[in-house]
């Protein structure tokens, strides 16, 4: 999911302006806003540098949030023994 068309729109950006910015067709920036097409990292770079350009002020991550699964920081392998002696992987005593 992404947040180019909020952002867009919140900003008083017209979608022919962004695409125009982009150097896209009006097709491709809607099927990017629908979520018909996954936005790749290159791409995504350019939305949010096209979007800068136009004077709004937002991240990758404001455009495209990171999914639950992104925003983990810790590896679901590591294991870690808590206080009680239990493993952390499969609740099994260490």
């Amino acid at each position: 999911m992404n947040r180019i068309r909020e952002i867009r729109k919140a900003a008083g950006i017209s979608q022919s302006m962004l695409y125009r910015q982009l150097g896209w067709s009006q097709a491709r920036l809607s099927n990017y806003e629908r979520g018909i097409r996954n936005v790749g990292l290159a791409d995504a770079r350019s939305v949010v540098s096209a979007l800068s350009a136009m004077g709004v002020v937002c991240s990758l991550d404001d455009v495209f949030p990171p999914t639950t699964s992104q925003k983990t920081t810790s590896s679901p392998r590591a294991s870690s023994t808590q206080a009680d002696g239990v493993d952390s992987r499969d609740g099994r005593p260490a």
